[in-house]
């Protein structure tokens, strides 16, 4: 710029080209191309910038018939400027800059001087900042001093897009970054498969999560479908490892929980996992932790507070209780299953949830069919009929074809007993 090369401020400028030191705002306004000057005025920014002849030429030539007059905003901008031009230099920012920001905040609030001068001086401690340099990359450092460099310049635009263009390198870096941590989570977990690995599983699976779920207010119920995902691979292919992952991300949850409905919530999953891999166990430790994981759920899912999900609780509890008396010698155990789906069903009843109440109707036919077997009593074995042909009725009206399937096949097992 011919003025910054002769080394003149714009209050030069404007005192030697039009008379007044402190219409600096139309002399940056001229600098920027928005106002057309006459040949008379041309002639007098030349001779001060000593201007080469083509140059002053072609300004002549583009001359209006007389300056665009001074603007409101530009009287503004040079009175709020004019306010902090102690505190531009206390802040060693450049003359050019401090106009240019003062002729937008002037624009930007043209009948609130005390709003423009109020932004003005913030925008000046903003660009008086140095920039951050700490554990920062050679690039990134570049792009911070190039953008404080061309502010000094006025060159605002120039600063906005190299920091856009910097960001969008960063995205593009963070994104095959964010590809490639994905990629070594998965290779992880498969790795942690083949060395049966449950806590190294989970603890990948955790991070996965979190990798792929950026809001942290989404993370609990990401989690808990991760937890599902395995559950459900595990119970329905027959894989002991992945419940035994499925629980241990259960607990994760758990670990995390903020509330009582979350702390509900993992405790649910945890025993619904832990009664179906006792199932498949022979001994009873996974059963008995799924009767006391069960338990404290009810402790978070009250029948006052949310009575369907501590019906749900219950109905689980029921399950994990049944599985337990049917491998021991008394009947107690059952005898608390009966219970506790009895209790479940004051409130899946048939009326409010009908398709619950035939799923937790017949796993109590299923604990009257255990106790049968403990007891030899028919009375039981007719209850568990009943019960298990009541639930099939509400299968039929549904069209639910594997449960009916399931109920037909428990039918004609328990009517093969009388």
């Amino acid at each position: 710029m011919a003025r910054t090369a002769k080394g003149m401020t714009l209050e030069m400028l404007a005192y030697e080209a039009l008379g007044n030191q402190d219409r600096k705002s139309y002399v940056s306004a001229v600098e920027k191309g928005r106002k057309r000057l006459s040949a008379l005025t041309v002639q007098k920014f030349a001779t001060f910038l000593d201007l080469d002849d083509p140059v002053v030429a072609r300004l002549v030539t583009g001359a209006a018939d007389e300056d665009e007059p001074i603007t409101q905003v530009e009287v503004n901008a040079d009175a709020i400027a004019k306010e902090l031009e102690e505190v531009r230099k206390t802040l060693k920012l450049s003359e050019a800059l401090a106009v240019s920001l003062a002729y937008e905040f002037a624009e930007g609030n043209p009948t609130d001087l005390t709003s423009a001068l109020n932004e003005l001086r913030r925008a000046f401690e903003v660009a008086a900042k140095q920039p951050t340099t700490g554990n920062l990359d050679a690039d990134v450092n570049a792009v911070l001093e190039e953008v404080r460099r061309l502010n000094a310049d006025d060159r605002m635009e120039e600063a906005k897009e190299a920091l856009r263009e910097a960001l969008e390198r960063k995205r593009a870096q963070q994104e095959q970054v964010a590809a490639e941590v994905s990629a070594l989570i998965r290779s992880g977990i498969d790795q942690a498969v083949l060395m049966r690995d449950v806590e190294e599983a989970a603890r990948l699976v955790v991070e996965q999560v979190e990798a792929e779920t950026p809001d942290v207010a989404e993370r609990f119920e990401a989690l808990r479908d991760a937890q599902d995902e395995w559950y459900e691979r595990g119970r329905d292919q027959g894989l002991a490892f992945d419940l035994e992952v499925s629980i241990a991300v259960a607990q994760i949850c758990l670990d995390r929980a903020t509330d009582t409905d979350e702390r509900g919530s993992a405790l649910n999953d945890a025993g619904i996992v832990l009664w179906t891999l006792g199932e498949r166990e022979s001994g009873t430790a996974r059963l008995e932790e799924a009767v006391a994981t069960n338990r404290a759920a009810l402790e978070e899912r009250t029948r006052e507070r949310v009575p369907l999900d501590w019906a749900m609780t219950q109905n689980n509890l029921g399950n994990a209780l049944r599985a337990l008396g049917a491998r021991e010698s008394g009947t107690a155990r059952l005898e608390e299953a009966v219970a506790a789906f009895r209790a479940a069903l004051e409130e899946r009843t048939r009326e409010r949830v009908q398709f619950l109440w035939a799923l937790t109707t017949e796993n109590l036919g299923l604990a009257y069919e255990a106790l049968f077997d403990k007891t030899g009593d028919l009375a039981k074995l007719e209850e568990a009929i009943a019960l298990v042909r009541a639930a099939r009725e509400v299968y039929d009206e549904a069209w639910a074809s594997f449960y009916i399937e399931t109920s037909d096949g428990i039918l004609a097992r328990l009517e093969a007993k009388i």
